[in-house]
C-alpha cells in the first residue's frame, strides 16, 4: 500500500479462505466469490482484506474508503464492507451494488471511526452472477483502495501531582516526580539556577532561585507535544545557606580533652563532624565541642546551622584541636658544699632548648630562677625543682 502519513504502518491486501487467487493484469483478482447474497460471502470467507496499523503513539480516524472494483461478465454483484471493531457482524455503510458490466466502477463507502490506536482490519465481502466470475479491486486510475481519514498523535493525560518539598535550601539536592505513565515524556520547567535535562518522570535537581516548578507531558512514542492542558505546578520557596562559620582555636599538652569552637552568624548555631563532608554529626546546636581524649593533634569540622529554617553552610570549617608534646627537663647532678668543694656552689640545670623557658623553685640561692643552667650556691641544704 502506499501511507502518506508517517503515523501508520503500511498494510498489504489479502484475500480470504474462500476465494481463489486468479491472475489478471492490473488488478487484485480472485474467482470462487459467493452467490446470492453478502450472508453467503460472510459464512464463506469470500473477502478481501487490509489493516491499518497506526505506529506506537499515533491514532486514526476514518471517514470513508473508496474501492475501485473491475469484475468479469459474471463477477461481484454486490459488496459490503465490514471491521474488526465489531468482529465484522455489521455493514460500515449501506451494501453497494456492483452494474452489470465489465469497465471499473468506483464505490464509496462512508462512516464514522474516530481515535483508534490499535490495529483494524476492514473486510470487502461480495457475492457474484457466478462462481465461476472474478473481480477485485485495480484497472482504476490512480489508487484503487483509498482511506480518507485523520492520522494524529495520542494526546497524554494530565500528569499527577509533582511531589516533593515547597520550601527548599539554597544549594541543596531535591527531587521531585510524578506517576510514571507508559508511552508518556516529561518536560520539566524550573526557576532559575535550576537544572534538569531528564525527561522521565522524577528528577533530581540542585536548588536556586525560588519560583515554580511545573511539568507538561507528551506522548514520547511519537515525540508529539500536543498537550494543551495547564501542566501541574508547584511554587518552591528557598530559604538561603549560611555562611561558614569562623574557626576557633584550642591546643593542650599532652593526652586528654580539648574544648574548640566556631562562631557562626546570628539566629545560627553550629553541627560538628570529624570529616569535611557526609559523615554523622558528633554534636549539634553548641558553638563548642569538647572532644573525646586525643593524643595528637586533630582536625574537627564545624558547620553553620540556621536554628529556624534548619539550612546548613555549603561547606565546613575546619577547626583544629592541637596536641603538644610534653617536654623533659634535667634538673642537673646533686652536690655537696664544703668548705673545701663547691665553696661557691655549682651548675644545675641543662642546657637552654630553644623554644622553651624555664622556671626554678625556690629561687634562693640562684644566680637566675629563669635560666636553664644556673648557678645554686644555697646557704644550706636545699632542693631545686624546675619546670620546663
Amino acid at each position: 500500500s502506499t501511507s502518506t502519513s508517517s503515523g501508520i504502518a503500511s498494510s498489504t491486501i489479502s484475500r480470504g479462505s474462500g476465494l481463489s487467487a486468479s491472475a489478471n493484469a492490473d488488478r487484485f483478482n480472485a474467482t470462487n466469490w459467493a452467490t446470492g447474497s453478502i450472508a453467503n460471502a460472510i459464512s464463506g470467507s469470500n473477502y478481501m482484506e487490509f489493516t491499518i496499523t497506526p505506529n506506537s503513539g499515533f491514532q486514526f480516524s476514518v471517514s470513508s474508503v473508496l474501492f475501485q472494483i473491475q469484475r468479469s461478465a459474471s463477477g461481484l454483484t454486490a459488496i459490503a464492507l465490514r471491521s474488526s471493531l465489531d468482529n465484522y457482524s455489521s455493514n460500515l455503510d449501506a451494501e453497494k451494488s456492483v452494474t452489470d458490466n465489465t469497465s471499473t466502477q468506483s464505490f464509496t463507502f462512508t462512516f464514522s471511526q474516530s481515535n483508534s490506536s490499535s490495529a483494524i482490519t476492514y473486510r470487502l465481502y461480495g457475492y457474484s452472477e457466478a462462481a465461476a466470475g472474478s473481480a477485485g479491486p485495480g484497472d482504476g486510475p490512480g489508487s484503487d483502495i483509498v482511506v480518507y481519514g485523520i492520522v494524529s498523535c495520542i494526546t497524554p493525560s494530565q500528569s499527577s501531582s509533582i511531589t516533593g518539598p515547597s520550601t527548599v535550601c539554597s544549594g541543596t539536592s531535591q527531587t521531585y516526580s510524578v506517576t510514571n505513565v507508559s508511552g508518556v515524556g516529561y518536560t520539566w520547567s524550573l526557576p532559575n539556577g535550576w537544572a534538569s535535562p531528564s525527561t522521565t518522570n522524577s528528577i533530581t535537581v540542585t536548588a536556586g532561585s525560588a519560583g515554580t516548578i511545573s511539568v507538561t507531558p507528551y506522548n514520547s512514542a511519537s515525540g508529539c507535544t500536543n498537550y494543551t492542558a495547564s501542566p501541574q505546578s508547584v511554587s518552591i520557596a528557598v530559604n538561603p545557606a549560611p555562611t561558614a562559620p569562623t574557626a576557633g582555636s584550642a591546643s593542650r599538652c599532652g593526652t586528654g580533652t580539648v574544648s574548640i569552637s566556631a562562631t557562626p552568624g546570628a539566629g545560627e548555631t553550629i553541627n560538628w563532624y570529624a570529616a569535611p563532608t557526609g559523615g554523622t554529626a558528633l554534636s549539634t546546636g553548641s558553638t563548642s565541642y569538647t572532644t573525646a581524649s586525643i593524643s595528637a593533634t586533630t582536625t574537627y569540622y564545624a558547620e553553620a546551622r540556621n536554628s529556624t529554617t534548619g539550612c546548613v553552610s555549603a561547606s565546613r570549617t575546619a577547626v583544629t584541636a592541637t596536641v603538644n608534646t610534653i617536654p623533659t627537663v634535667n634538673a642537673g647532678t646533686a652536690f655537696t658544699k664544703t668548705c673545701v668543694s663547691n665553696t661557691n656552689g655549682a651548675a644545675i640545670g641543662e642546657t637552654a632548648e630553644a623554644g622553651y623557658t624555664y622556671s626554678w623553685s625556690p629561687s634562693s640561692g640562684l644566680s637566675s630562677a629563669t635560666a636553664s643552667n644556673p648557678t645554686a650556691n644555697p646557704t644550706s641544704t636545699t632542693t631545686y625543682t624546675v619546670t620546663k
